[in-house]
């Protein structure tokens, strides 16, 4: 008896939540196949918006006719507007609704909303039926009457279907991918993020895209660099997410090929100019001898002539203008360092269109030794370069 009863009650609740979906999208259609820009148009003209009330007026008329539920529904539905941009109309607005929602949209620049109203009532034939067969079903099958039941959703699911509700999602498409797409453990904080980040303002299919490539990316136990090429490579081929999980589970590897004013970074070619490529090249370089550090200059210019020539080497392969080359001729100061540290930190984070993954192929600092200045070197380990026709070696 209580299965039957709470099969039920279930199946109501499911008819309910289907017309209320059902209602919104047939108000969306309204609105786009049979509101024109001359209602509009007259709607700004006509005294106490006329215009909009005759037009609810006609399209409520419509409805009448239409049928938010199919036949046999455990409720029966009456779809009706109440209030566009303001203007009521008395007739249906005057009634009690049992549930109530709101198309928004812009036209023209201006902001409009049109409010719909829905009044459910039970089907008690059709209840007494679900409720009598299910209980014979039950007596005669036992606890297999609970496979009728749809799956509830887990309090995981549950969270998830308010996100993407609240994301504006139709109720419909927030149910299935609630039920059907979020994956059947818990995401990581990571993985979390990426799917807000990735979906987030998109449909549904977008949705159910980021859901899927998050749940495969958990599974590779990915870093928090790999997560952001992750996301960099769903941004950016949104309808490749293979090459997008390629992308988070290569290898850190950025390279450089001088002759051709090349560089890459997991195999993603970047385009920079050639002094901001051959100060990288520069500090790519002493990466790979040594501990790796440049140190800022004394003020006098003579005082850094080995890192004056390997740029000079450098440049040559890689063709600088004779202008940018004759200034560094001159010697190199403190000054014409963070000059070059800024502008290619610049010219990186425009190539990849993303600051914070930037920052991974950037620099780190400390002082010196003495702690007289401050000197620079790439974050990334000497492993993770690779100079194919380095002129300094």
């Amino acid at each position: 008896m209580m299965v039957a009863a709470l099969a039920t009650v279930v199946i109501e609740r499911s008819a309910s939540t289907q017309a209320i979906g059902a209602a919104e999208q047939l108000v969306e259609t309204l609105v786009r196949e049979n509101l024109s820009e001359h209602v509009l148009g007259r709607a700004e003209h006509a005294p106490d918006g006329y215009a909009l009330w005759h037009w609810m007026r006609r399209a409520n008329e419509r409805l009448t006719e239409q049928s938010v539920t199919s036949a046999g529904a455990a409720v029966s539905a009456d779809l009706r507007l109440l209030r566009f941009d303001g203007v009521t109309e008395s007739r249906a607005a005057d009634e009690p609704w049992r549930t109530t929602g709101t198309v928004s949209w812009e036209e023209g620049g201006q902001s409009h909303a049109l409010e719909w109203g829905l009044r459910l009532e039970h089907q008690w034939a059709v209840l007494a039926a679900v409720f009598a067969g299910v209980w014979l079903a039950s007596l005669l099958a036992g606890v297999g009457a609970l496979q009728i039941l749809p799956t509830p959703l887990a309090p995981y699911r549950q969270a998830w279907l308010h996100r993407l509700r609240a994301s504006g999602l139709s109720t419909r498409d927030a149910y299935r991918l609630a039920r059907d797409a979020v994956p059947d453990s818990d995401l990581s904080e990571e993985a979390d993020d990426f799917v807000a980040e990735v979906a987030e303002g998109g449909d549904a299919q977008r949705w159910q895209n980021a859901f899927a490539v998050a749940a495969e990316a958990q599974s590779r136990e990915l870093s928090a660099i790999d997560w952001q090429w992750l996301q960099w490579g769903m941004i950016h081929f949104p309808d490749d997410p293979d090459y997008a999980l390629q992308l988070a589970s290569t290898s850190e590897c950025v390279e450089l090929h001088l002759e051709k004013r090349a560089l890459l970074i997991r195999g993603v070619p970047l385009t920079l100019k050639p002094v901001p490529l051959c100060w990288y090249a520069l500090y790519a370089h002493y990466r790979l001898i040594g501990e790796g550090w440049i140190e800022n200059p004394r003020s006098d210019r003579h005082a850094a002539t080995e890192l004056r020539d390997a740029y000079l080497t450098l440049a040559e392969l890689i063709q600088v203008d004779a202008r940018s080359e004759r200034a560094v001729r001159e010697g190199i100061t403190e000054r014409d360092l963070t000059r070059a540290r800024t502008r290619l930190k610049d010219e990186l984070e425009a190539a990849l269109g993303d600051a914070n993954l930037a920052q991974h192929y950037l620099f780190e600092e400390s002082p010196t030794p003495k702690g007289d200045r401050r000197r620079f070197r790439l974050k990334l380990p000497p492993v993770a370069l690779d100079i194919s026709d380095n002129p300094l070696i």
